[in-house]
């Protein structure tokens, strides 16, 4: 199963997944990257092709945090989290030297500043995401992180939760701007910030359980999730997408414009849209 995808640029992709799989797409094939390690992997993200993160289930006791340096893909030694025995479901980079991972057990959160990392345990508790799944950034410097019915942002040096809270739980999220931001979630939800509030779009468009967000602009936005869904937002309508019917979760989306996007998914599906 795959379970994410990012990229640095079109011919510069990576997918990871469970056992530890790392694939990178070079602009002409997916091929595999010795991760170093066996344990499940959940998240990918980073800032350039010299400059990628990927994230997962624990080791026996040791959290797994693999950095890749243009070369190849290295553990990382993070004292913050010795003994520390969560899961790293999501992350992003605002940039070389600074990163976020939320924990998908107890809504902690793990913090890498000018090469010294902090464990924020329990830090979504504060804001009412005791179960963290998303994260991103968005242009302007902020940071979100959503998670069980809750989404939260840090803006100007410090956390604060989002009313009104989603009604559903929320498993991604992605903005184009401070005033466009969008995550989905539980049951097909569809949940925007303009602003100055939150709102759940209706009707929705699925029922399914959306598991990704990704766009290249507030008018070209796409989610992905369970039964094969795959969702477009033109700016004005969400509209449903033919997928091929393999009946697979769709678990990550990315992509390098509006003509270019990877979908990867249950089964090592690997998708890719160009119009």
């Amino acid at each position: 199963n795959l379970m994410g995808v990012w990229g640095a640029d079109r011919d510069a992709v990576w997918a990871a997944g469970d056992g530890g799989t790392l694939l990178r797409w070079d602009g002409q094939a997916w091929a595999a990257e010795p991760a170093g390690v066996g344990a499940n992997l959940r998240a990918v993200w980073g800032t350039a092709r010299d400059d990628v993160w990927a994230t997962g289930e624990p080791q026996g006791t040791v959290s797994t945090v693999l950095h890749r340096d243009g070369t190849r893909w290295q553990p990382q030694a993070v004292p913050a989290l010795r003994f520390v025995q969560l899961t790293w479901v999501a992350g992003v980079s605002v940039d070389r030297s600074t990163l976020y991972a939320a924990s998908g057990s107890d809504g902690s959160l793990v913090t890498m500043a000018g090469g010294g990392w902090s464990l924020l345990p329990s830090q979504g508790e504060m804001f009412g995401c005791g179960v963290l799944a998303g994260m991103a950034g968005v242009p302007g410097g902020d940071v979100w992180a959503v998670g069980a019915s809750c989404a939260m942002r840090r803006r100007g040096g410090s956390w604060e939760g989002i009313a009104p809270a989603p009604s559903s739980a929320l498993t991604a999220v992605w903005g184009s701007g401070a005033q466009d931001v969008w995550a989905v979630g539980v049951g097909g939800t569809l949940y925007h910030w303009d602003g100055s509030r939150g709102v759940e779009w209706a009707p929705k468009p699925t029922t399914q359980t959306l598991r990704s967000v990704w766009g290249s602009a507030a008018d070209d936005i796409w989610a992905v999730g369970a039964g094969d869904t795959i969702l477009h937002y033109d700016g004005r309508t969400w509209e449903a997408r033919r997928s091929g019917g393999r009946g697979v979760t769709l678990n990550g989306v990315w992509g390098s414009g509006r003509d270019d996007v990877w979908i990867v998914g249950q089964n090592g599906t690997l998708l890719r849209w160009r119009p």
